[in-house]
């Protein structure tokens, strides 16, 4: 990690970027990034993301699984309460 970030400083400072602010502070900037980043943390932190992400994906299919599992509840309530086969009730319904 460290050898990449002070590649990336010697290619800003070749480059000429932000003035030479790089050349003036190599060593400060090098410091605060290797400081600042915790790859550790970073994972774990997309972990956590990817598990929140998969909470409301599962919450989002389980609600609509229960929707259609509540309407042919009912369809099925309604084929025996009228008496008509649960196909003929569902045809009805559809043509509506």
């Amino acid at each position: 990690m460290s050898d990449a970030v002070d590649n990336a400083v010697d290619q800003a400072i070749a480059e000429d970027l932000l003035d030479g602010y790089f050349r003036r502070h190599k060593a400060e900037v090098i410091g605060m990034v290797l400081a600042e980043y915790d790859e550790e943390q970073t994972l774990k932190d997309w972990y956590e993301d990817g598990k929140e992400e998969g909470r409301v994906e599962g919450r989002a299919e389980g609600r609509a699984e229960g929707r259609v599992e509540g309407v042919q509840e009912t369809l099925q309530k309604l084929s025996a309460a009228l008496n008509l086969p649960k196909e003929k009730l569902q045809a009805l319904l559809e043509d509506k």
